[in-house]
């Protein structure tokens, strides 16, 4: 599901769930260069040549009919924007939730050779976000790994772990208000 003119313009004036994966990874490089993106003083990275990129977008419609089956849930709001009551500098663009509106749904593809528990972890801040900005306590993480195996991970909202992330949102935000570029070391994880 491609993001319109509109998604991407409100994107970067906001910290989305794809942003809090790059917060909480603590690679320096690319919080410095997503911190310059949300300034405007670098362009969005192009991710139209990334493969694994437009495999999950390609692909997520399929994954959102395969988990709508396997789960028995129907999938609602997709493509909707959200934003924060209490953070309004966090937001984000929804793969779904489910029809009970009491789960957030993300879609992922990965590698055919990724291990779980490391999927399950580079995606954690993400569905953390996601759960803060709807005010949901659950998540759902519906993810194929290659053409051969597909796994739905179910997620409750961990506190220490959402004040942590908000924390480190908040601190990133800040940056980008003021100019003062993000330091290494600055998003300490549970």
């Amino acid at each position: 599901m491609a993001l319109t003119e509109e998604q991407i313009k409100l994107r970067r004036g906001m910290v989305g769930g794809s942003d809090a994966n790059i917060i909480m990874g603590g690679n320096e490089e690319r919080i410095i260069r997503l911190w310059q993106e949300k300034r405007g003083e670098m362009e969005s990275e192009d991710l139209s040549d990334v493969l694994q990129v437009q495999m999950g977008t390609f692909t997520e419609p399929f994954n959102c009919q395969w988990f709508e089956r396997k789960k028995e849930k129907k999938v609602t709001a997709q493509g909707e924007s959200r934003l924060c009551i209490d953070y309004p500098f966090m937001g984000c663009t929804l793969d779904g939730l489910t029809d009970d509106a009491q789960a957030v749904v993300e879609f992922k593809h990965v590698s055919a050779f990724a291990k779980s528990e490391e999927v399950l972890d580079k995606y954690m801040p993400q569905l953390h976000h996601n759960m803060i900005v709807t005010e949901l306590d659950k998540a759902y993480l519906s993810v194929f790994f290659g053409n051969h195996k597909w796994e739905c991970f179910e997620v409750t909202k961990d506190a220490i772990y959402a004040s942590v992330l908000i924390k480190a949102v908040s601190d990133f935000w800040a940056c980008v208000k003021s100019g003062t570029p993000p330091v290494a070391g600055m998003v300490k994880t549970p």
